[in-house]
């Protein structure tokens, strides 16, 4: 998996990790987060939690000892991460799949080399869910590839602002890309 970052972001001076500890539905979502990168213009901040990521080799031998249906099978394990996400953030927690989106297959495929990219945009509602007091928007997008694992990225906006979803794909194509 190569990931760079990406043009009109910049890293802060000191490494950040967000924890979330006034903010119990993004804490409910995220626990901590890290590798955090922000705008120039200063509309939107980013978090990469990057992970090791796993060789073919690795992942089957977790699917192998968890199982093919746990939650913790590098298979499903991002699915049940947006599960977690959506929930928290959503109180209608019966039809959390339908908070989902999905960027068509051969995009998926010829952008980053991935078996699926599923996303959901979250409007935070005013006081303790907006993230810093300024971002009232969020954006959860997870890249997996088979016995791969998978990257979240984490986006905080402002709605007002000129960023969106078709814009992010652009701006994250060539940049997130699993290696055979």
């Amino acid at each position: 998996m190569d990931i760079r970052i990406f043009p009109g972001f910049q890293m802060p001076p000191e490494p950040v990790m967000e924890c979330f500890g006034t903010n119990p539905s993004l804490l409910g979502a995220f626990t901590c987060i890290n590798n955090k990168q922000i705008s120039v213009d200063g509309d939107c901040d980013v978090f990469i939690p990057v992970f090791p990521i796993m060789g073919r080799e690795d992942s089957l031998f977790i699917n192998k000892l968890m199982g093919p249906e746990s939650p913790f099978n590098s298979n499903h394990v991002h699915f049940f991460n947006l599960k977690r996400q959506v929930t928290a953030l959503d109180n209608n927690h019966v039809n959390w799949t339908r908070s989902l989106s999905y960027l068509p297959l051969d995009e998926t495929k010829e952008w980053f080399n991935a078996d699926s990219v599923i996303y959901f945009r979250k409007i935070l509602e005013p006081g303790e869910w907006w993230y810093e007091n300024r971002f009232d928007t969020l954006l959860s997008v997870m890249f997996q590839k088979k016995d791969r694992g998978f990257v979240n990225i984490i986006f905080f906006y402002k709605e007002r602002s000129q960023f969106n979803v078709p814009a992010l794909f652009n701006l994250l194509k060539g940049n997130i890309v699993y290696r055979d």
